[in-house]
């Protein structure tokens, strides 16, 4: 019978979409947590109801999001049954510090339930067929990128061994690369809401290849709105890119500040184009009660925030 609720209650939160633009979606939970930092639950409630419905499946740091919102507006029924399908609950309920109210009895049979999902979502993770692949790449990534650090951290001067360290990183990368590219171009992109609790992310990869980014530009903007990247990971690794190509300004304003002489409205735009938040570059993916807004804002946080009636991301 639970589980019959919990399915009207997801089916009555994301309708079923022929097709899903998660463009349109970041877009309202943009606002959504921007409502949720300044602690308006109810307008955050409400904009995260209205984002799930421009989607199939929502994201599950969303359904964090608006599950806190809910309990604070006290609508708790519908706060459980999102929480029932969330991955690492026990954290959130006894970490988290939204939920220190909840009966002890409820949290304890809340648990019980969550099992089973909690299980669902690692056997859907691990039935992508990108999900080991990507977990592989990030070892070799790693093994040569610590030694590397560590190196320069204990040997400061050793120039020609950190240069061979780096040769190898180089190697690994190309590689990686190679290999990346002819899976997107044979299946598209994949990983976002298609690989959930991936602890790892094409992001990473791409970050570290510029002329790629630069060259695939419509590739990657058409995974955003299938929900396989998100629009932060993009941004970053654009501006990045533009920087090491040697442009002197960027793009989103995501990766460092050099954005010459570009209005705040123009990059507004530019982030609204792709539902890239103009707030926070950075988020918490669950914040804590007692935490604040995250301390990485955008360089035009404060102008956005004093004109807000001008600004709307959707």
């Amino acid at each position: 019978m639970k589980s019959l609720i919990l399915v009207v209650v997801l089916g009555l939160i994301c309708c079923s979409c022929k097709t899903s633009n998660y463009i349109k979606y970041h877009r309202i939970i943009n606002e959504a947590e921007y409502s949720f930092y300044q602690q308006d639950y109810n307008a955050s409630s409400q904009q995260y109801s209205q984002a799930f419905k421009k989607v199939k499946q929502p994201f599950e740091r969303d359904m964090y999001f608006y599950a806190v919102s809910l309990w604070e507006i006290h609508e708790r029924d519908q706060a459980i049954m999102l929480m029932d399908t969330l991955y690492g609950l026990d954290w959130i309920l006894s970490e988290s510090g939204y939920f220190d109210d909840m009966d002890l009895l409820l949290k304890e049979d809340l648990l019980r339930s969550n099992v089973e999902n909690t299980e669902l979502i690692l056997i859907r993770r691990n039935e992508s067929k990108y999900a080991a692949l990507i977990d592989s790449l990030w070892l070799a990534d790693q093994a040569k990128r610590i030694p590397h650090r560590d190196f320069q951290i204990e040997f400061p001067f050793d120039t020609v061994r950190q240069k061979s360290l780096w040769e190898e990183i180089n190697t690994v990368d190309a590689m990686n690369i190679a290999f990346l590219d002819s899976l997107i171009k044979a299946d598209g992109f994949f990983g976002g809401i298609n690989m959930p609790e991936s602890p790892n992310s094409l992001g990473h990869f791409l970050i570290h290849h510029p002329t790629w980014v630069l060259n695939n530009e419509k590739w990657l903007l058409k995974a955003i709105k299938k929900g396989a990247i998100f629009p932060a990971d993009y941004a970053r690794i654009y501006d990045k890119a533009l920087l090491e190509r040697g442009d002197s300004t960027v793009y989103y304003g995501y990766f460092g500040t050099k954005l010459g002489n570009v209005t705040p409205e123009t990059i507004f735009k530019r982030c609204k184009r792709i539902g890239l938040s103009p707030y926070y570059i950075k988020t918490t993916p669950l914040p804590r009660k007692n935490g604040v807004a995250p301390i990485n804002r955008h360089f035009y946080y404060d102008y956005y925030e004093l004109n807000k009636d001008k600004f709307c991301c959707y």
